[in-house]
């Protein structure tokens, strides 16, 4: 997977909106080094994903990807806030 992500984000800059997807699903997938790489082009650290709520912080967690989310949390990551989801009233 990484080979098509360095071609397609070297052939044109994408904005972060477009980065921030992939990213989250490369933590919620425990792929360190895809997410390193998407977060340094641009990637939201704390994208909330439109159909859960959950920050990248939220899905490694969830997914018990340990390394991934000591990481994110060394870079200033947070966790969505309760009732944020799509479904809170």
């Amino acid at each position: 997977m990484m080979p098509e992500i360095v071609r397609r984000l070297e052939t044109a800059a994408l904005p972060a909106e477009e980065v921030s997807g992939p990213f989250w699903n490369a933590c919620r997938g425990g792929q360190l080094a895809t997410a390193k790489y998407l977060l340094e082009r641009g990637a939201d650290l704390n994208w909330p994903a439109p159909w859960s709520g959950q920050t990248p912080l939220d899905i490694a967690e969830q997914a018990e990807h340990r390394e991934v989310a000591a990481w994110l949390l060394e870079r200033g990551a947070t966790r969505a806030k309760k009732g944020s989801g799509p479904d809170a009233s």
